[in-house]
């Protein structure tokens, strides 16, 4: 009984040797296959960083910071009784015009035109696709914002030369 118990222990002793082999093999492997970097730099970040705070770890996409151009923009919000604000001012120069449909129509025609009448652009906004955005570049004048079934809804933009 005693010859049965010391082959149990070893078949035991090797068994368990043998699962901690494979775990660290495992273990080795997938660590192997997750560090891989592309090139030596990005290696020796890798191993320098490996303890340190994950947003300072250089990612593969990113890039330097260009400076972004300052542009300025004009919000115009379409409710039931028209267009909020109803006039705007501003110095001829790019600028972002934004426009919102919270007029609860299920759609709604907008035309951008010179007091003269000559058109600029022409917008549909829908439930579906309420809001619109384009950056302008208008010379100096008077241009106004109507909606095709609403005569009275009016916005009065003035470009001034700067």
């Amino acid at each position: 009984m005693a010859r049965r118990n010391q082959n149990s222990s070893a078949l035991f002793s090797y068994l368990l040797f043998a699962s901690v082999i494979v775990f660290l093999l495992t273990v080795l492997s997938g660590s192997a296959f997750s560090a891989r970097a592309k090139s030596p730099k990005e290696a020796a970040a890798l191993s320098s960083n490996a303890l340190a705070d994950p947003a300072s770890v250089p990612t593969p996409q990113a890039r330097p910071a260009r400076p972004i151009a300052q542009l300025e923009s004009e919000l115009i919000t379409i409710t039931r009784r028209g267009f909020e604000p109803r006039e705007i001012n501003r110095p001829a120069s790019r600028f972002l015009l934004m426009l919102e449909n919270r007029s609860e129509l299920a759609a709604i025609s907008l035309q951008l035109k010179r007091e003269d009448g000559e058109v600029i652009r022409e917008v549909r906004l829908t439930r579906e696709e309420p809001d619109w955005n384009a950056v302008l570049a208008l010379s100096a004048g008077r241009y106004l914002l109507t909606e095709a079934r609403h005569p009275r809804w009016v916005c009065r933009i003035t470009i001034t030369q700067s």
